[in-house]
């Protein structure tokens, strides 16, 4: 389940059911969608924020792991662990239209302020990847530390900040790659 919090308040607004294996959440800027990875059902669920209601259920690789949104809301990258593999997702239609292959166990996305490139890690290779958000590529690659699974990139988009299950957080110049 996923738990809606009402901030002013600080209760409980709803528990909404979702798929399997509920392991990461990202909600768009506008705040209408939330997005959440369902590891043990291979899917992506996209709750209605105003109705906390599952409006759709989206088939994805295997094993997805924390999914990021981008800016304009126009699409969700989700790392698929098992598959080694990043399916990109239409928010307009909520349908897969690309699939980024070529990956070692990438477990999280985040996006860039502008939305140009998405940055995955790769926890089976210890990598920080940036992928072309327009023609869905990879641009390239950067060594992280032990075990990467979880990332933010800040405001201005200059940095990145890796954390991994080493215990250690690398930060990575966003103009090197």
């Amino acid at each position: 389940t996923v738990t809606a919090i009402d901030l002013p308040t600080n209760t409980v607004a709803a528990t909404i059911p979702v798929g399997l294996g509920p392991v990461g959440v990202s909600v768009n800027y506008a705040g209408t969608r939330a997005y959440v990875a369902n590891q043990q059902a291979n899917s992506v669920g996209v709750i209605d924020t105003a109705t906390n209601t599952v409006i759709a259920t989206i088939p994805v690789g295997s094993q997805p792991g924390s999914v990021g949104v981008n800016p304009a809301g126009t699409r969700v990258f989700a790392p698929n662990q098992t598959s080694n593999s990043v399916s990109v997702i239409d928010t307009s239609t909520n349908t897969v239209i690309a699939t980024v292959a070529g990956l070692n166990f990438p477990s999280a996305a985040v996006f860039n302020p502008s939305g140009s490139k998405a940055y995955v890690n790769q926890s089976g290779a210890n990598l920080l990847t940036a992928i072309d958000a327009t023609t869905n590529t990879v641009i390239g690659s950067v060594a992280v530390c032990s075990g990467p699974y979880q990332q933010v990139v800040n405001a201005s988009g200059t940095r990145i900040y890796v954390v991994c299950s080493s215990g250690s957080v690398s930060v990575v110049d966003t103009s090197t790659f």
